[in-house]
Order: C-alpha cells, then structure tokens, then sequence
C-alpha cells in the first residue's frame, strides 16, 4: 500500500486547476447573498402556514432580513485584509 500511495502521490496527483476570476466572483457574490436569500425564504414559507402568518415569526424574520442586509451591505474585503494584513511596523 505504502507504495502504491507513494506512485500515486507523485505521478497521479497533480495540483487542482485555479479557477476563473468570473467563476470565484460569482460564488463570492452567491455566499454574500446567502442570509438576504434565507430570510427572505423563511418568510414566503411562514406565508404558508394555515392560519396564515404566525406571529411568532415575523419578528425573528425580519431581524435575520436586517442581518442579511447589513452583512451584504458591509464591505468584506476591506474588512478583511485591514483586521488580517495590517502593516502596522
């Protein structure tokens, strides 16, 4: 096995090939749309309720909406590199 893993390693595997600067923009832009998408969801289902829209759900909805829109709204990349790649020397 040991050499079978060792052939494999070196003459198999290769490095995976990098993605597309469209395709890594496009899933950046999914996953900030992600909490608006959920909230928004969570309340068309609440619609369907028997008895119309339960009470109990329209305030927890519309704060994870609130989230969702503030967490969109925030620019992550600057965020991001000012908190991890401060230059401060």
């Amino acid at each position: 096995m040991y050499w079978v893993e060792k052939y494999s390693l070196f003459n198999r595997y290769k490095r995976p090939v990098p993605g597309m600067d469209f395709v890594n923009n496009a899933a950046f832009k999914m996953i900030c749309f992600g909490p608006i998408v959920y909230s928004l969801g969570s309340m068309t289902w609440a619609n369907f309720a028997p008895n119309g829209i339960p009470a109990e759900s329209i305030l927890p909805n519309l704060v994870a909406l609130g989230v969702g829109v503030l967490l969109f709204s925030l620019p992550f990349n600057y965020i991001l590199i000012s908190l991890c790649f401060n230059n401060t020397s």
